[in-house]
């Protein structure tokens, strides 16, 4: 099945069982990995997307990562999931919390 095919298939995840999820392999983690844009604002973790996409010898490490998680969702790690938040203001009145809209910035994985 076809890279694209098979990304969008996965995109559809409700109600399937584990027994028919296909695991990812580590080429396709590496060609999501390739797609991503270098310089994205990074999370807590301060790991660019340039690092990722470079650091192959991480990419199997990722790729289990990411397929325990689907098989057990709650072993999702904490950094994964662990943002910070920046509240941008939307105009120049500053003075009303409704006038900022609140950005996080999570992991880029």
């Amino acid at each position: 099945m076809k890279m694209q095919a098979r990304l969008r298939k996965r995109k559809s995840y409700e109600g399937i069982n584990n027994e028919d999820w296909e695991d990812f392999t580590e080429n396709e983690i590496s060609d999501i990995l390739k797609q991503i844009h270098n310089w994205k604002a990074p999370g807590p973790d301060k790991l660019q997307n340039f690092w990722l996409k470079h650091f192959t010898a991480a990419h199997q490490a990722i790729t289990r990562t990411f397929n325990d998680i689907i098989k057990n969702p709650k072993t999702v790690p904490d950094w994964l999931t662990t943002g910070t938040t920046f509240l941008i203001p939307k105009n120049k009145s500053t003075k009303e919390a409704k006038n900022y809209r609140p950005i996080t910035c999570l992991p880029t994985m």
